[in-house]
């Protein structure tokens, strides 16, 4: 029995070493390729404040890259390799053997060419800020605390600061080795960047927020999943029994950093409540999102292309980038690379209700849609891929159940893009207001966006 034991143990083991191993050296490859190839930082840079031994795991990673292939391979525990490769147009994609190449994007340079024009075009679409405000030396004060390091050991590392007041940069800083063109890693602010797209689609007739979600494995009448809509999508409402986690050996990081299918992965998700029944943050959503993007598109090209044109070159966000994975799907949840500027162009569309430089962009409603409480979030802080500050008190301290807005110090009105590791971006629209703050801050208790954001408004409410 005890022989048996010791088997059972030692296979357990094997096992959660083996996704441990692919999760870490997948994450190691796809970072680094991104931060290199794509954001156009050093190898060092990146080593020495990204992946830094921040847990055991890193320790046991080793990679190469070969700047000619434009790729990265990385190896954990000196068994399994990942190698993510970057292209243009699409960023890095971790490779997988089974996927077919991914297809060239035509319109690459005919979009670049438009991107170019942008830089020299006034504020808001392009970077030319000639008629910014004076100075306000309050809200620098505030912005100098937001870049200041405590002592000790632990890091805040805010690397950039955007702060947009009646549709003028009033405050902008970058830490050392980061500007207004660096395109940043803003994981999960992404979603609500999807929610946009979504958007875009249904005011061009190609879906509708109320119809079933058009998945094909799903439009069969033994499916549980038959019933799930395009607005339980939006609203993490479709029931999937997935656990939200970072653990090395989760589903969320086996997902993204394995280098699989994550919209298969996402469609095939068992369920765990009946759709609309009950609201989780939970990736499968979004990605299926993805999928039916990439459908109605009708491929990767075609998904980028269509982002491209009715959302970013629209409203000048010209540095931002969703990569895709190996089988063509974009990485609707977390690889989002964009800078502080085209984050603060996302939050000023939403605050225009939609509309940009005189063109409805999304649906009229669409932003009141997204800033209503989904029907199943029981504490009333999440919308359509947004979070919100109208919800009502939650004692749970579950992480994703309640953990995340509302900020009870500021506006009841404001609602939040929210990334991993301290990325923020905050709509207020009684005050008129875009607040973006970027970073790598891993404990979450180091920095705190509500008094940051509370001091910038208390700044702002003193102004003559």
């Amino acid at each position: 029995m005890l022989l048996v034991l010791l088997v059972m143990s030692l296979l357990v083991g094997m096992y959660i070493m083996r996704d441990a191993a692919i999760v870490g050296s997948g994450y190691q490859a796809k970072k680094l390729c991104s931060h290199v190839f794509l954001a156009g930082r050093s190898e060092s840079s990146v080593m020495q404040n990204e992946l830094e031994p921040f847990n055991p795991l890193m320790s046991q990673i080793t990679h190469t890259i070969d700047h000619d292939a434009q790729s990265v391979t990385a190896t954990a525990f000196r068994l399994i390799s990942a190698t993510a490769v970057y292209r243009p147009g699409y960023g890095c994609t971790l490779s997988n053997d089974d996927a077919p190449p991914l297809p060239a994007l035509a319109v690459h340079e005919k979009h670049d060419a438009i991107r170019a024009t942008l830089a020299n075009s006034p504020w808001p679409t392009g970077d030319d800020t000639a008629d910014r405000l004076a100075r306000n030396p309050g809200l620098e004060a505030v912005v100098d605390q937001a870049f200041s390091e405590p002592s000790g050991d632990t890091q805040i590392r805010t690397r950039a600061v955007v702060i947009v007041h009646k549709g003028q940069i009033v405050a902008e800083r970058y830490a050392q080795g980061f500007d207004l063109n660096r395109r940043f890693h803003s994981w999960s602010i992404t979603k609500s960047l999807t929610s946009a797209l979504i958007g875009a689609l249904e005011a061009d007739g190609k879906l509708s927020r109320d119809e079933l979600a058009p998945v094909a494995a799903w439009r069969t009448q033994d499916s549980p999943h038959s019933d799930i809509t395009i607005t339980h999508l939006l609203q993490m409402s479709g029931g999937f029994d997935f656990a939200h986690n970072l653990s090395p050996i989760g589903k969320r990081q086996l997902v993204l950093f394995g280098g699989v299918d994550t919209v298969a992965e996402s469609i095939d998700t068992p369920l765990q409540a009946a759709p609309g029944s009950r609201w989780e943050y939970a990736n499968p959503n979004p990605h299926v999102l993805a999928g039916i993007v990439g459908d109605i598109a009708g491929g990767l090209p075609e998904s980028v292309a269509l982002l491209n044109e009715r959302l970013l070159l629209p409203t000048g966000m010209r540095n931002t980038v969703i990569e895709p994975d190996a089988f063509g799907n974009l990485v609707v949840t977390s690889f989002g690379w964009a800078s502080a500027r085209d984050w603060a162009r996302l939050g000023l569309l939403y605050l225009n209700n939609g509309n940009w430089a005189g063109q409805q962009l999304l649906p009229e409603d669409w932003v009141e849609f997204s800033t209503t409480p989904a029907a199943a979030a029981a504490y009333e802080n999440y919308g359509a891929l947004w979070w919100l500050n109208r919800g009502i008190d939650n004692p749970d301290t579950t992480p994703w159940a309640g953990s995340n807005p509302p900020f009870w110090s500021l506006p009841a009105d404001a609602y939040f893009a929210i990334g991993h590791e301290g990325n923020y971006l905050g709509v207020f629209p009684s005050q008129d207001l875009v607040i973006v703050r970027l970073g790598l801050t891993r404990d979450r208790w180091a920095w705190r966006f509500e008094p940051f954001a509370r001091q910038v408004l208390d700044v702002l409410e003193a102004q003559p």
